[in-house]
């Protein structure tokens, strides 16, 4: 991983880099606090530290970067703090917190492509717990902030969920469809011309003919 500030041409920073590639962690955090005093930007600051200690696989890494997309948001840069929670999810794929506050901060962006990628990615992490109950939760509240993506998400999330060989009953893709369908399409053989619906029917047919059939009935009943 590079430093956040990587590229800056002074004395401290080629020694910081120096001391790091030769896996001196101490040595390193040793430095940075030396001239850590010097950042105009205590978000920055964090987040080289949470930078220098991910670089060496501690978990302290994930504490410094938390607190450096708290200053951004403080700042009002998204950016950089959705970029941090992306990069947090990495490294702890099992919080459910942190893919929580990514979407949240992806909806609150108003990026379409962060939009879905965090959305999905956070009905994935329930699946695989088997925590049907509360993606069924978190679909009509949370997800749903994100609009007319709402479909577009949950539509991901079968298909990814089925590709990697999560059971999902013919009752509860009943109760998925709803929130994937309803407000996406017209009723009848208008979803089924709808090309974003027909793209989904696609993925769903060559993953599982049965719930294929099942998501092509119910669709022409809505």
């Amino acid at each position: 991983m590079k430093l956040a500030v990587a590229g800056r041409s002074n004395i401290a920073w080629f020694k910081l880099a120096d001391v790091v590639s030769r896996g001196e962690k101490e040595r390193a955090l040793s430095i940075y606090r030396l001239f850590a005093y010097s950042f105009r930007d205590d978000a920055l600051s964090a987040q080289v530290e949470g930078d220098i200690l991910c670089m060496f696989n501690d978990e302290r890494a994930l504490e410094s970067y938390r607190r450096a997309a708290r200053l951004y948001m403080r700042a009002n840069d998204l950016t950089h703090a959705i970029f941090l929670y992306e990069l947090m999810c990495e490294l702890s794929p099992q919080a459910y917190d942190l893919h929580n506050q990514l979407f949240y901060w992806s909806v609150e962006s108003s990026d379409p492509t962060r939009m879905i990628s965090s959305g999905v990615s956070l009905l994935m992490l329930l699946a695989r717990r088997n925590a049907w109950a509360e993606i069924e939760e978190i679909i009509p509240t949370s997800i749903a902030t994100a609009g007319a993506l709402k479909a577009t998400i949950v539509q991901n999330f079968i298909v990814q969920a089925l590709a990697e060989g999560i059971d999902i009953t013919e009752d509860y893709l009943e109760k998925l469809l709803m929130h994937s369908i309803a407000k996406h399409a017209t009723k009848g053989a208008g979803a089924h011309a709808d090309p974003q619906v027909s793209a989904f029917l696609s993925q769903l047919a060559g993953l599982d003919d049965n719930l294929h059939a099942i998501a092509r009935a119910r669709i022409a009943d809505m």
